[in-house]
């Protein structure tokens, strides 16, 4: 790491300060000074609740197989901010991201943390003339501060509740946050949804004259022990490997196939080859990542939790669970859809400072050990069989430098706009 990286990526992490902005104008004014970067490639948008990542990652893998140059920008990262803003499956340089970081700091003085790293994003796509990129929101959608792209596709995973308190208590406000990165006459592929959300994207997408993929109607998913066949009108691919563990990795790679499809139909050069290679190497860590006897996965929410709860229910070997989640997130839902799958539990604060009170969940979860910090959790494990760390993206990425003895970058602690 460049010896002036590290104060660049601190003055990126002042603007946290600034919080959320529920507006595009700043952005927008952001990236104009910057010579609008986001209008020199093409991008594939993803919104929703869970699954984002996993859907991105498949696919940019296999655009990269197809032969495609590549953006690939995500939030939050695991251990180093250059995770965020990937080329052709590489993260950003440091003397890279450095340079961008004070072009952008000095372009707006009022930037907030999520538009800063967006528009560094978009300026590093154009200026390494990417193809094409694949950008998942930060948080919602219709004001999210990566809802100024040259949308090809528009892609919903899953819509759950989370981040209640900024997009609203019910599904279907929600849902219409989501639904704001549908653009006029541009497809969207989308995840099964419950009905009232379902309603909420069907009547934007009708609006915006938007052709509407749904899974089970328009393509469909059947899960098999390696995977699952999926079929799109006459295009079939049929025993399709899933390269990242869980049954509900599935819908994720069907979301991926779906919308290569849907390029190919547009006249984009894809391939069912490269769409295998895509789904089943995805390289997408923290996601049901063994690590010796750890798993890691990053589910931050009571949807995401049960999905997790039932792999832990078809895999019968004792584990333990190390928990943490931050302090605006449902964590006694989580712990509950997970409680009855393990044998152990302890409790621990993600770092930073929306960490939740783990003393707190052990009001309601009394045979829990409590851990003052993550290695020390992983110290009260180092016997067990298998352990499970899950809660919070940040808890993972922690987890992941102290077990492959890698450095934090200092800005893994959460910020707005980030999941």
């Amino acid at each position: 790491m460049l010896q002036s990286l590290p104060e660049s990526l601190r003055r990126v992490a002042e603007r946290r300060r600034f919080g959320v902005n529920p507006n595009l104008a700043v952005i927008q004014e952001l990236l104009c000074a910057l010579g609008d970067p986001q209008k020199a490639f093409p991008a594939i948008h993803l919104a929703g609740t869970n699954g984002k990542g996993s859907t991105a990652a498949m696919l940019a893998a296999a655009l990269r197989a197809d032969g495609f140059r590549v953006g690939l920008y995500t939030s939050p990262h695991l251990c180093r901010f250059n995770e965020r803003i990937m080329v052709g499956g590489v993260a950003i340089d440091d003397a890279s991201l450095e340079a961008l970081a004070g072009e952008v700091l000095g372009a707006s003085p009022e930037a907030t943390f999520f538009e800063v790293a967006t528009a560094m994003a978009m300026k590093y796509f154009a200026r390494t003339k990417v193809d094409v990129a694949v950008i998942e929101t930060g948080l919602g959608g219709r004001w999210d501060a990566t809802n100024v792209l040259n949308t090809v596709v528009s892609v919903i995973t899953s819509i759950a509740l989370d981040h209640v308190g900024v997009l609203g208590t019910t599904l279907p406000r929600i849902a219409a946050e989501k639904a704001g990165i549908i653009k006029a006459r541009t497809p969207v592929v989308s995840a099964p949804q419950q009905a009232d959300a379902l309603a909420v994207l069907q009547q934007r997408a009708a609006e915006q004259e938007a052709p509407f993929l749904l899974e089970g109607r328009d393509f469909t998913w059947e899960s098999t022990p390696e995977g699952g066949n999926f079929q799109q009108g006459p295009r079939g691919l049929e025993s399709v490997n899933v390269g990242l563990r869980g049954p509900h990795q599935g819908q994720n790679a069907a979301l991926a196939l779906a919308t290569l499809g849907v390029l190919e139909q547009l006249g984009w050069a894809t391939s069912p080859a490269a769409a295998r290679r895509g789904v089943g190497d995805p390289q997408w860590p923290g996601r049901l990542e063994q690590i010796d006897q750890y798993l890691l996965d990053c589910a931050h929410n009571p949807a995401a939790a049960a999905a997790l709860s039932h792999v832990l229910a078809a895999d019968d070997r004792p584990t333990t669970l190390v928990f943490g989640a931050l302090a605006d997130k449902h964590a006694h839902e989580m712990l509950s859809c997970l409680a009855a799958h393990v044998e152990d539990i302890v409790l621990c604060a993600p770092s930073g400072e929306r960490a939740g009170d783990p003393a707190l969940l052990a009001q309601r979860w009394p045979q829990a050990r409590i851990a003052a910090s993550l290695r020390e959790a992983l110290h009260i494990t180092s016997a067990a069989e298998r352990v499970l760390i899950t809660g919070s993206c940040y808890l993972v990425g922690e987890a992941r430098a102290l077990l492959l003895a890698q450095d934090l970058d200092g800005l893994a602690d959460p910020a707005p706009g980030d999941h």
